[in-house]
């Protein structure tokens, strides 16, 4: 038959830089198959292209010897053209881009009377479910429309998953009506669901694009976007929520969406592949960690992370298998969140001791805050930590106004009955293997006037969890104003 130019014919072959992909494979096969198809160098088909073909200089298909060379294929026959990076293997599994049922330029010979492909024939499942022969995950992929012919008539359905193993099994949600055992004929619409032509589409399938997009409506995805040239949209694109996901050690994540409830509590080392340039985002429902991988699993500072309720994180796999967190966001009133917890106010117009308890394993820093402090006596200010063993009353060192700290951080010395003491007094953990805190802050009193400052550091038994505000020896009685702990 005739040969006619196949319509990638003298295209150049550019990557997200703009710049050309010079020794990329471009590999033809039959239309919506993997059986391999040879295109040929002229219109006579007296001379055949290798497969693949490997792009030149100029990023356009070559003779193999550099120059550009034209691309023919026999008239009737669809092609799919599947362009990998130069380091893939035969057949490719890291395709950057594929264009199936690409139709011969000026072929006369097919006729389209409807808008429906004739496909493979199909073997009945279920009501929902049947496989054809090959690896067709091309053709009938997620979000495309088909038609069958059953006992019961014409069943119009939309691909909802594909798996191939020995055979393609498809998995549809049927518009009305089921699949029966008098399944006999299927078809699949010429529209894909990665090219709908309309300017605002709805795609429940992945999304690969090797040149930018440019959106005038709504995109709205259930799949994978994966896009290797710019983006330009005027409207917006929406990420789709996909069914919640156990944790795991090695994280399997679905093709229902990209946008996913983690459960449960098992650490993760791993995300299974979901095609390189996938974006997803990870909303944590409870505790567990992250375990930092140089290659598998990327993790912001390269350490591992402890989330926890409420956290959410978004990751680009930039290899199969191989994963980069490109972002991650604490919830509100959690480890990290960099929002400062502020506690309730506690009273001090009474009592010999004011103590916070129940403080989170996690903080780092916290603030006391005083405000107008008075007690009926002259004992110095101080404040005291400590952990679940109780507070401790040995260790600190440091200096609180014109006094050495031994057994607390005592900020206030030569305290008046009449004085009524504002502060701001800081506790950062310096070291968390050891449990040390290093305090400092000032506190003044405006009717003499006098300011102190305090310096000190004390290391804990365990991990701090209460703060008590009292004065030396722990006898003064307080009698007015009022003090707060802020945490983060």
């Amino acid at each position: 038959m005739a040969q006619k130019l196949n319509p990638f014919s003298g295209r150049q072959f550019l990557d997200k830089n703009g710049d050309p992909y010079v020794g990329a494979k471009l590999f033809c096969y039959e239309a919506g198959t993997s059986t391999k198809y040879t295109l040929t160098k002229d219109s006579a088909g007296a001379s055949n292209h290798v497969n693949p073909i490997i792009l030149n200089a100029r990023g356009e298909p070559g003779d193999g010897a550099g120059a550009s060379q034209t691309m023919w294929q026999t008239e009737g026959q669809n092609v799919k053209l599947v362009l990998a990076p130069s380091t893939d293997s035969d057949p490719p599994i890291s395709a950057i881009s594929t264009w199936d049922n690409l139709e011969p330029i000026n072929d006369t010979t097919v006729v389209i009377t409807d808008e429906w492909f004739s496909g493979t024939a199909p073997t009945y499942i279920s009501a929902t479910s049947f496989s054809v022969v090959g690896d067709q995950s091309s053709v009938y992929h997620v979000g495309r429309r088909i038609k069958t012919t059953n006992t019961g008539g014409t069943i119009y359905s939309s691909i909802t998953n594909v798996a191939y193993t020995t055979v393609t099994t498809i998995t549809v949600e049927n518009d009305s009506g089921t699949l029966d055992t008098g399944l006999s004929a299927l078809w699949y619409s010429i529209l894909s669901a990665d090219n709908t032509a309309t300017p605002g589409g709805t795609y429940q399938g992945d999304i690969t694009f090797a040149d930018t997009i440019a959106t005038t409506g709504t995109a709205t995805t259930n799949g994978n976007l994966a896009v290797a040239g710019g983006l330009t949209a005027s409207s917006t694109i929406r990420w789709a929520k996909g069914a919640d996901v156990a944790s795991a050690a090695a994280l399997t994540l679905g093709t229902d969406g990209n946008i996913f409830d983690i459960t449960g509590t098992t650490a993760i080392t791993s995300i299974g592949t979901l095609g390189i340039g996938t974006v997803v985002k990870l909303h944590f429902d409870d505790v567990l960690t992250l375990t930092h991988n140089a290659t598998d699993l990327i993790l912001l500072g390269g350490e591992n992370i402890t989330t926890a309720a409420g956290d959410e994180a978004e990751f680009y796999e930039y290899a199969s298998g191989d994963w980069i967190c490109a972002n991650y966001e604490r919830a509100a009133n959690t480890p990290g969140s960099g929002v400062p917890l502020l506690q309730a106010e506690t009273a001090t117009t009474s009592g010999t001791s004011h103590d916070y308890t129940s403080i989170p394993s996690w903080v780092k820093r916290i603030t006391i805050m005083l405000e107008d402090v008075s007690t009926n006596g002259t004992n110095d200010l101080q404040i005291q930590i400590g952990d679940s063993g109780g507070i401790e009353t040995t260790g600190y060192t440091g200096v609180g106004g014109t006094s050495a700290l031994s057994s607390a951080f005592s900020f206030v010395d030569s305290m008046g009955a009449a004085f009524s003491v504002q502060a701001t007094i800081t506790l950062e953990l310096k070291d968390a293997t050891n449990n040390t805190w290093c305090c400092n802050g000032i506190a003044c009193e405006a009717a003499t006037p006098t300011t102190w400052t305090i310096a000190g550091n004390k290391s804990l038994s365990a991990t701090l969890d209460r703060i008590r505000l009292t004065t030396a020896g722990g006898t003064q009685t307080f009698d007015a104003g009022s003090f707060t702990i802020m945490y983060e």
